[in-house]
């Protein structure tokens, strides 16, 4: 009965990795795991860009002199290092998001297919046919080891998935959110004054410190601006914690409990030796 039970198990394991089906669902939670995590990237350069378009123009400003010793490379340069740490870590998430992806397709290749295919036949020969008895031991070694190679990687991503969707996905989204109302906040107090179309941020940073000139209070621009960015810094945490949750730990945790589940398997295959 149990050799009946596992046989359709069997077929039915088959049958899952020709259709691709588990695969299709991984791939769709990682494309969008992906597109998250490259929003959120894109959100932290681009307030990124504006720190250092505020520090850049120090450099043509200072020496003017207005009356005003303002300082904006000084008084960003934190909150700077912290976008950029933050951006290196995010890129580090996006390319082990990229590293799944690459296994993942590699793990619906035909060429693990027709291996778990001949791997269930083998076994499936040995069970059956007397003459073939001794090879079982080799052929259950055998099929655990294609069973794995073939369900493991789309397995650890439908785990992750899971747990991303029930637990971080809330606070990822809320970070986000705050992290986009910062960006744009500081981009809007960065270019207070009405462009044209085509003129873009570089232009408009060019001309508030033109108006600072006339008698507009630097210092207290760029201490708003840097307001604004320090109110970013906890949903950045909150970011980094989900992206080294999402994209290395729990990929990490789901190789390790796979690498001892195969272990166990493989040794649970191996007939149990009588005393001489």
């Amino acid at each position: 009965m149990r050799a009946r039970i596992a046989t359709i198990a069997l077929v039915l394991a088959v049958a899952l990795a020709w259709l691709g089906v588990l695969d299709r669902v991984a791939a769709g939670e990682l494309d969008a795991a992906f597109k998250r995590s490259f929003a959120t990237f894109a959100i932290a350069r681009s307030l990124n860009g504006v720190i250092s378009l505020v520090q850049d123009a120090d450099v043509s400003v200072s020496p003017v002199g207005i009356g005003v010793s303002v300082s904006p490379g000084e008084l960003l340069d934190p909150l700077n290092d912290l976008l950029e740490q933050f951006s290196t870590l995010a890129f580090t998430a996006l390319t082990a998001l990229g590293i799944q992806k690459f296994a993942l397709q590699l793990s619906d290749s035909l060429l693990l297919n027709l291996l778990l295919s001949a791997a269930a036949a083998a076994w499936w020969l040995t069970r059956w046919w007397s003459h073939a008895l001794g090879w079982q031991p080799i052929a259950a070694r055998a099929l655990v080891f294609a069973l794995a190679l073939r369900f493991l990687v789309p397995g650890f991503a439908l785990a992750t998935a899971l747990i991303d969707r029930t637990l971080l996905t809330p606070e990822f989204e809320a970070a986000k959110a705050a992290l986009q109302l910062s960006s744009d906040a500081a981009e809007a107090e960065a270019a207070p004054l009405p462009a044209s179309e085509s003129e873009g941020i570089g232009a408009q940073i060019t001309r508030w410190w033109e108006s600072a000139k006339a008698g507009v209070d630097v210092r207290e621009r760029v201490e708003r601006i840097r307001g604004i960015v320090e109110h970013a810094a906890e949903p950045l945490v909150t970011l980094a914690v989900v992206f080294l949750l999402q994209a290395i730990v729990l990929p990490l945790a789901f190789l390790a409990l796979g690498a001892q589940l195969l272990r166990t398997l493989l040794a649970g295959a191996l007939p149990a030796r009588t005393p001489p």
